[in-house]
């Protein structure tokens, strides 16, 4: 690995820590059992897809989907 793919590597790993500690999901056991989780993992797959194509508009868009899910569908009760 090149020292510049490394240092790629360590920012995109810091920005997902940034996201999961400001993302709060609760009851994974339901998600799971709907399967919504396994849709969710298969965004996470398809936006890596769409990020090595450079394909922005495409990525950007699956984000804005994913976040939707995750802000109405998926999250908890707001305490």
């Amino acid at each position: 690995m090149q020292k510049h793919e490394s240092l790629q590597d360590s920012v995109l790993n810091a920005l997902v820590s940034d996201l999961r500690s400001r993302t709060r999901l609760l009851g994974l056991t339901p998600l799971l059992e709907s399967g919504q989780l396994q849709t969710s993992a298969a965004e996470h797959h398809e936006l890596l897809d769409l990020i090595e194509a450079r394909d922005a508009d495409g990525a950007f868009e699956l984000m804005e989907r994913h976040i939707g899910h995750v802000r109405t569908e998926w999250a908890g009760p707001r305490q």
